[in-house]
């Protein structure tokens, strides 16, 4: 009796113990990809080419990597988008959360469609092949193909905004967003109730949208900046894990990260730029984030 209550107490005790350990976390996967160099005739920073989006992507890749993500990385010549296309299938039947994160140019077509251009999208000359670009719709097709089912994407391009799905935009910024902008009946609402019945139809659209939500640098009829140091957005969100954490619980989710964003580059960008005037726009812009019922936690928070 005392060997076999022994031996019972022992397997309690391993019960118990099991009980107690501390579940193994979810797999993350990153795939960033920065594209500064279109055109190899021409240096950094002369059109088509950028100065920073590669620096980008491989300083996102390196803060992901210390937060425990498993990263790919592709800038420049390897940014192609059969390597992006390549990549997400190599995926296929990861059952994760994963971040797509792209630095680069952005564009739109004549009936306002949005692209992001991968290397080889700008020809030489700076023309573009829209074949070699990526629309919403073909993006998150590879997704579904792929079987994602917890994608987040993070654009730091101008246009952007336009992969976010017209109507489930949870700040209600406008697609061309700043104080001197003509209107452009991007302000459909005056007052609520007008928008009640477009917000209930945009909810139940987010349902179907899946779980993938995008965090955008710019609205789909804006430009997107970068400085000497990084592109504008991605600079804050690198920032992130040590400020965005908004509700002190040590998780940084995509709304922490929206927020975060969006109010420095109101205070650190546009109000400084809103009157400066380029190739037919204004300077000062607005992130954008996916209206979804579900949100994901991205980082660990520093403090």
């Amino acid at each position: 009796m005392k060997r076999s209550h022994s031996r019972a107490l022992a397997v309690l005790l391993a019960l118990a113990l099991s009980s107690c350990a501390i579940p193994e976390a979810p797999a993350r996967v990153a795939l960033l990809y920065g594209v500064s160099i279109y055109d190899d005739s021409l240096p950094e920073g002369s059109y088509p080419n950028l100065s920073l989006a590669d620096n980008d992507a491989e300083d996102m890749a390196a803060m992901l990597g210390t937060q425990g993500w498993l990263t790919t990385l592709r800038t420049d010549a390897d940014a192609t988008k059969s390597a992006i296309l390549a990549d997400i299938s190599s995926m296929a039947g990861f059952d994760g959360l994963v971040v797509f994160y792209y630095s680069g140019h952005g564009t739109y077509d004549f009936d306002g469609t949005t692209y992001i251009l991968p290397r080889g999208s700008i020809t030489t000359g700076g023309s573009l092949d829209l074949l070699e670009a990526f629309y919403p719709a073909e993006l998150f097709s590879a997704f579904e193909a792929a079987g994602l089912k917890h994608v987040v994407v993070i654009l730091d391009s101008c246009h952007s905004g336009g992969f976010v799905m017209e109507g489930a935009t949870t700040d209600g910024v406008p697609p061309l967003f700043g104080p001197n902008e003509t209107p452009d009946g991007s302000i459909m609402y005056t007052w609520q109730l007008p928008a009640t019945g477009d917000a209930i139809a945009a909810y139940a659209a987010s349902a179907s949208y899946g779980d993938y939500i995008v965090l955008s640098a710019a609205g789909a009829g804006d430009f997107s900046w970068e400085t000497s140091t990084h592109g504008i957005f991605t600079g804050f969100l690198l920032q992130a894990p040590g400020y965005a954490d908004a509700d002190r619980d040590g998780l940084i989710t995509t709304t922490e990260l929206f927020a975060f964003t969006a109010v420095n580059i109101q205070i650190q960008w546009n109000q400084w730029v809103a009157d400066d005037y380029d190739n037919g726009q204004y300077a000062d812009y607005h992130p954008h984030v996916t209206g979804s019922p579900r949100e994901y936690g991205l980082l660990f928070a520093d403090n």
